[in-house]
């Protein structure tokens, strides 16, 4: 009996239920967050820009997300 993955044909059609890219990778390292499953912890970033936190819309891992958060503290005086 003959090997599946020896047959061009059907190696290509196998093979082509597999993901080649991942679902959302980290928007600052790059890293991948989630590929069938979540890998890493990460933040999903969907608000509108303001002067306060001025970062684009997409997905952070929680290294990059807390880096990037200003450490401002109590802003009551």
């Amino acid at each position: 009996m003959n090997n599946p993955f020896e047959i061009q044909d059907l190696r290509t059609y196998i093979f082509s239920f597999l993901r080649k890219e991942p679902q959302a990778i980290c928007c600052v390292c790059d890293k991948v967050l989630i590929w069938d499953k979540k890998i890493i912890e990460y933040v999903h970033w969907n608000y509108p820009p303001n002067g306060f936190f001025a970062r684009k819309n997409g997905y952070y891992c929680v290294p990059c997300m807390k880096q990037s958060m200003p450490s401002v503290g109590c802003l009551i005086v």
